[in-house]
């Protein structure tokens, strides 16, 4: 691991994953006031973004899902702690979960930062995890100053 990215493959199990995957598409159906359009984002619409997302909790999710997603990205973050210790002083906690679908050839093309207002100003950590496959050279997550 270099320049504070962690990469753990194979956390989350591929049926919690195919799981998530169908949760997210019937909530789009069924519940579409809790989605976000990422192309309704900015005024103009013209920054590039391109996908679809959702804040989960417990009250519109699969209760054994959100416990299993939570306890993968536990594991990770034990992971992550064994590396930089100095994170075991601190309380550390996950009020959220965001899902975000992304179409192929779309994504948030605009660099950004992830504390960009005072909700987010005491944030730690920040995680992404994939929950599909894709060829090689189809999808990518880039990292400005790492250089990733």
């Amino acid at each position: 691991m270099s320049n504070f990215i962690g990469a753990y493959d194979n956390l989350l199990s591929e049926f919690d994953c195919d799981n998530a995957i169908n949760q997210f598409e019937l909530m789009s159906v069924n519940k579409p006031t809790l989605f976000d359009k990422g192309s309704e984002q900015f005024r103009d619409g013209k920054l590039g973004r391109s996908d679809e997302s959702i804040y989960i909790t417990m009250d519109y999710f699969d209760l054994s899902l959100y416990k299993n997603i939570h306890a993968s990205l536990n594991n990770a973050l034990i992971k992550y702690m064994e590396e930089y210790h100095i994170l075991k002083k601190l309380s550390l906690i996950s009020t959220t979960i965001k899902l975000q679908k992304t179409v192929v050839g779309g994504g948030y093309s605009t660099w950004h930062h992830e504390a960009e207002n005072h909700a987010s100003s005491d944030r730690v950590l920040a995680w992404i995890a994939y929950l599909n496959d894709l060829p090689d050279c189809e999808g990518e997550t880039e990292f400005l100053y790492q250089h990733k």
